[in-house]
């Protein structure tokens, strides 16, 4: 009975009702076997509570607030605020900066999951973008461009990018205070190929790094096969090189239920031998609500 009445008194106090706003709950669980080349296999579940509340003002913007739980438990993934009216919108919090929410052109994120290269450290991604504290805003799409750019706190990063949608073609051009990137992809009959090309800047620690990367997939009904090959190199004394490639595919069980395998080889030419390459392979199962 306490828990009742604490809760029907926050709601009180929060003044929200059915009237002033919608609330909604959804999510995915995944449950994941990983299979590492010279190594031991380990199981984990991963995914997300996803809380989402909005409101529509009499003026037409849509306010939105969500808070993003990891599905095993632990700390939010993201949590913020999102503004939408005709002038785009505005996204404040903990959450993908706007490269990250507008990079989907890239092979990099066309494979299932990053199978068989490392946790960190490897030169072949073309991606920039990630999770911060940002301040954003996205302008509506005029013609198929649309504009972007966010802001951590005291300006410890600014990222910018643009993005061009026509037919079957999407084109996109992004930046941030160390490397730029531009992305390209096609789709036609079911087929998808993507590719992407990053230049970071030298610094006190590292050489400039290109990388490059071209991807494939294809969905026929419930199936989806996904193939990436990638590629980085560094203007270092050994020029180091990095190269990943991958092939995956995705069946649709059931609406909301998919099972996914995919396999993957990492290579680091400036590490001799086996402790230079990495190879696994990653099995999951994932449940929407």
């Amino acid at each position: 009975m306490r828990k009742v009445l604490l809760a029907t008194t926050a709601l009180v106090a929060m003044s929200v009702t059915a009237a002033q706003a919608d609330v909604s709950i959804s999510g995915q669980g995944v449950f994941e076997v990983y299979t590492p080349d010279g190594d031991d296999q380990t199981y984990t579940t991963d995914g997300a509570i996803t809380i989402k509340g909005t409101t529509v003002t009499d003026s037409g913007l849509t306010f939105t607030a969500l808070s993003q739980r990891k599905f095993e438990g632990g700390t939010a993934n993201d949590s913020y605020i999102n503004i939408a009216g005709d002038f785009g919108n505005v996204r404040m919090g903990n959450t993908d900066d706007v490269l990250d929410l507008n990079d989907g052109a890239l092979a990099q994120n066309m494979d299932l999951e990053t199978t068989g290269g490392p946790a960190s450290g490897a030169i072949h991604g073309t991606a920039i973008g990630g999770d911060s504290q940002n301040i954003s805003f996205t302008s509506p799409s005029i013609g198929g461009a649309k504009i972007y750019v966010s802001v951590d706190a005291d300006g410890a990063n600014t990222a910018y990018g643009a993005n061009y949608a026509m037919g079957m073609v999407n084109l996109v051009a992004q930046s941030d205070e160390t490397s730029t990137v531009m992305g390209a992809s096609l789709s036609a009959n079911g087929f998808t190929v993507g590719m992407g090309s990053r230049a970071t800047d030298a610094s006190p620690t590292r050489s400039k790094i290109k990388a490059t990367d071209i991807g494939l997939s294809y969905t026929m009904g419930d199936i989806t096969f996904v193939a990436t090959s990638a590629q980085g190199k560094e203007a270092n004394a050994v020029n180091r090189t990095d190269k990943y490639k991958n092939v995956g595919v995705s069946y649709t069980i059931a609406p909301g239920v998919t099972a996914m395998i995919e396999s993957g080889d990492y290579d680091r030419s400036d590490v001799a031998g086996a402790a230079g390459k990495s190879s696994a392979t990653w099995a999951a199962i994932a449940v929407d609500f």
